[in-house]
Order: C-alpha cells, then sequence, then structure tokens
C-alpha cells in the first residue's frame, strides 16, 4: 500500500513538474499561499499516507524500532 502510494505520488510529480515545482521548490518573493484554498486537498493527500501508515500498524505489519510516535500534528489529519 505505502509502495503504491509513493508510485502515485512520483508519477504526479513526472506528470505535473510545474504543479511539483510549486509545492517543493523555492517560494516566490511576496507570494502568500491560500490556506484556505489548499489546505483541505493538503489534509485529504496527507491523510491517505497517515491512514496507510496507521492501518498497517494496527495490523502489527509495521517495524517500529526507533520511529518516534507521531505528534500532535499527524494526529489531526
Amino acid at each position: 500500500r505505502i509502495k503504491a502510494i509513493g508510485v502515485a505520488y512520483y508519477q504526479w510529480a513526472v506528470d505535473y513538474p510545474q504543479r511539483y515545482q510549486l509545492l517543493f521548490g523555492p517560494a516566490l518573493p511576496g507570494y502568500r499561499i491560500p490556506l484556505d484554498e489548499i489546505l483541505p486537498t493538503s489534509t485529504r493527500s496527507m491523510g491517505v499516507l497517515i491512514g496507510t501508515v496507521e492501518a498497517i500498524r494496527r495490523e502489527g505489519k509495521l517495524q517500529e524500532d526507533g520511529i518516534p510516535a507521531p505528534d500532535q500534528a499527524t494526529k489531526e489529519y
């Protein structure tokens, strides 16, 4: 499941390099991110990954040695 999410994310970056650059490239001087517009999509996107990791953890299939517990920020997704 995690591999499929990673492949989909990678493919999106390849298919839409300008959008990927907007997310992970250097900030544009003076540009303010419209959080009210992007936050719902961002939350859904991150929620897929966090939900998958949590499901795998509940199934006992995630080796957690040395991995810190999720903080409050991830719980909000």
